[in-house]
């Protein structure tokens, strides 16, 4: 029921910059429908919008890079912003950057890609996980 009441709520208005003409609207960075999760089974097909770089809060572990990516068709399993899991067809979803996922920074803005969660390769804590990784060729 929970899940019902979140997509009949009134979405936000975009941000308002009142130094813009009209029909213009602020860049900056965007905001995510939601995080992909990284379990066994789950996709994402859509169009590679943009990515950023999230500092670390703590020097033992490096920046990472977020992919953002615009649904084209499918569902996607996210954490949304209240920190729930959620299944979402369309909006944004933000991808951290993986070995597996590392090519997506030489594609162009624009590319339709497709991502699979294949699972963990090995049982450790730390083990990487796999990801089968697609792109529409030109």
């Amino acid at each position: 029921m929970a899940k019902n009441d979140k997509k009949s709520e009134a979405k936000k208005s975009p941000e308002v910059d009142t130094d813009l003409p009209e029909g213009f609207v602020p860049l900056g960075r965007g905001k995510v429908t939601g995080w992909f999760i990284r379990e066994e089974g789950n996709t994402v097909r859509g169009f590679l919008k943009d990515s950023f770089t999230v500092k670390s809060k703590d020097r033992k572990y490096p920046d990472k890079k977020v992919y953002v990516i615009e649904i084209s068709g499918g569902e996607t399993n996210v954490m949304n912003a209240e920190g729930e899991p959620e299944i979402i067809s369309e909006g944004t979803v933000g991808v951290d950057e993986t070995g597996y996922l590392k090519k997506l920074g030489d594609l162009e803005k624009g590319r339709e890609v497709f991502l699979k969660c294949k699972g963990k390769d090995g049982t450790d804590r730390d083990s990487p996980w796999i990801f089968a990784v697609g792109v529409v060729p030109f």
